[in-house]
């Protein structure tokens, strides 16, 4: 579970303990993956502060208004006190020289070996195995939970959305024995892991329809499901791992990508942020609206209201 200091801002303060904690796993795994896309930039970044820090130093030391080093040719604090209010003050400006600081250098590395290239390239793919992982897993899991914790209230809309395609014999009213006994005749508490066999939750379609059958979607989740963003997030973790992340003519012909077939598919950082974006965006829209079919904000609040048969204070 992600820690308590590191929980990202955006984990909202869901009404369900269970679904609290699938919320921080999903919060930890988009770290994780947003840790992967930006670790080539975090190695390079100490060495190039370092130089702006140099550069503000040697400004400080021109003005000539602020002691620079004390009788054992330290410096004293008054001189590194005025150094870090600088930076702080220059602030804009240190992001700037940072982000085309690491640009420069990581191309310059890039050049020079080869190899270093491949490696941060392994980096950008393996940050969109992540991204997508998180939002694969986080959908089916949350699905599941809701599904298992009120299936009378679940489980046969979504019998009737995929019917079509359910285990053999199985329908809303009945389900085959031989699943039965695989869940030792106590299906209580499994439906969701029953029914979910027929949902592919590798699909956002298939994610979408299984969402509006149980729990009904909001316009704004339903469009982020159906978003370019996601569909290119999709075809490029796909293309990472069944074919290496070598491009193919499937992948130019669906994403509309200008590289050309045979090399290694190159992730943006923007294309990266992207991707994660999305997929935050998608799992807090998921959560809200199970958490409001589990727990309904109506409800919750006549919960909340003093009974009547109470004597007034």
């Amino acid at each position: 579970m992600a820690d308590k200091e590191t929980t990202p801002e955006w984990v909202s303060k869901l009404r369900t303990p269970e679904l609290r904690a699938f919320e921080e796993f999903f919060a930890s795994n988009l770290t994780r993956a947003r840790n992967l896309s930006g670790m080539h930039f975090e190695l390079v970044f100490p060495s190039i502060m370092e130089n702006w820090r140099l550069k503000i130093m040697t400004q400080v030391i021109k003005d000539g208004v602020i002691k620079k080093v004390m009788g054992n040719e330290t410096f004293t604090p008054e001189f590194l006190a005025e150094v870090d209010k600088r930076m702080q003050d220059q602030e804009e400006e240190v992001v700037n020289f940072l982000s085309e600081g690491a640009r420069r250098t990581l191309d310059r590395l890039s050049k020079q070996k080869p190899k270093f290239a491949e490696w941060l390239r392994a980096l950008d793919q393996a940050s969109v195995m992540a991204t997508w992982s998180a939002f694969e897993t986080l959908s089916a899991d949350v699905w599941t939970f809701a599904v298992n914790s009120q299936p009378e209230l679940f489980a046969t809309k979504v019998l009737k959305a995929f019917n079509e395609g359910a285990p053999e014999g199985m329908s809303g009213r009945s389900i085959p024995i031989g699943i039965a006994a695989k869940y030792k005749f106590d299906l209580r508490n499994c439906i969701g892991d029953i029914v979910a066999q027929r949902i592919d939750f590798t699909l956002p379609s298939e994610i979408r329809k299984a969402y509006a059958a149980a729990f009904g979607l909001t316009a704004a989740v339903e469009d982020m499901l159906r978003s370019t963003d996601l569909k290119q997030l999709l075809l490029a973790r796909n293309l990472i791992a069944h074919r290496s992340g070598i491009i193919d003519s499937h992948y130019v012909e669906r994403s509309g990508s200008t590289q050309t077939i045979g090399e290694e598919l190159v992730v943006s950082t923007e294309d990266s942020a992207r991707f994660i974006e999305i997929v935050q965006k998608i799992g807090t829209g998921l959560l809200a609206i199970v958490d409001d079919a589990i727990n309904p904000p109506a409800v919750q609040q006549a919960l909340m209201l003093p009974s009547s048969s109470q004597e007034p204070d």
